[in-house]
């Protein structure tokens, strides 16, 4: 044992396993009426099933005592090693120790029969299945990630594209509307003047409709973004 020892009391022992982290030290204080309390302690502290350990054990476990107390049986019949439960433990993405859809029998069965070795060896395999599976998820994820990345990127720089046209032409057809006001007004025929109006609000109507396109199309460009 690493963490504990005979000559401490029972909450004494939890203290030091737990570390005083509530959830897992109100997880060991709920077993102490199993008869195999103390037992669970010292396999607990045989793979250094510590502090914050224990409760992402048991949650692994779905919550559920008796499989957190089946999973520290197969711990104590070399069903993982220690590398591996603390590697599990440590992870962002912890699988679970068992798997329900292997069945062979009841633990007596188990026992009785000698079919330890074949479980230990199905639930192994079942273990890194779920492993490999979460790694591919994974890599998955990143490059759907990574394809999402690259098309927003295309989509901005084609947004970005669109609205610097529009705003060119807005530039230019501000100036051509300050050219035709400043030329109206040095014209002395009415009719003249009144054409050149006419040309006025045509651009006008222009500016305002590109103004409004320049709106409409960033609403198009944040619709694709969602």
């Amino acid at each position: 044992m690493k963490y504990i020892d005979e000559g401490m009391n029972e909450n004494e022992m939890i203290e030091c396993l737990s570390g005083n982290i509530k959830n897992s030290y109100d997880l060991l204080q709920s077993l102490t009426i199993l008869e195999k309390f103390y037992l669970i302690l010292k396999e607990l502290d045989y793979f250094d099933i510590i502090g914050s350990r224990i409760y992402k054990l048991y949650e692994i476990c779905n919550e559920n005592i008796y499989d957190f107390d089946e999973v520290l049986m197969l711990f104590r019949f070399g069903a993982f090693t220690k590398e591996e439960i603390l590697e599990n433990l440590e992870s962002d993405k912890p699988v679970s120790f068992l798997d329900k859809s292997i069945i062979y029998g009841s633990k007596k069965d188990i026992f009785d029969n000698n079919k330890m070795e074949e479980y230990i060896s199905a639930l192994r395999m079942s273990f890194y299945e779920k492993k490999q599976f979460n790694t591919v998820l994974d890599k998955l994820l990143e490059k759907n990630n990574n394809f999402f990345d690259s098309e927003i990127e295309k989509l901005e720089k084609w947004a970005d594209d669109v609205k610097k046209s529009i705003e060119l032409e807005l530039k230019n057809l501000d100036m051509d509307i300050k050219f035709k006001k400043a030329e109206a007004r040095k014209m002395l025929k009415l009719e003249d003047k009144l054409n050149m109006q006419k040309e006025i609000k045509e651009l006008e109507k222009k500016r305002n409709n590109l103004r409004f396109n320049l709106f409409e199309e960033q609403d198009k460009i944040d619709e694709k973004k969602e």
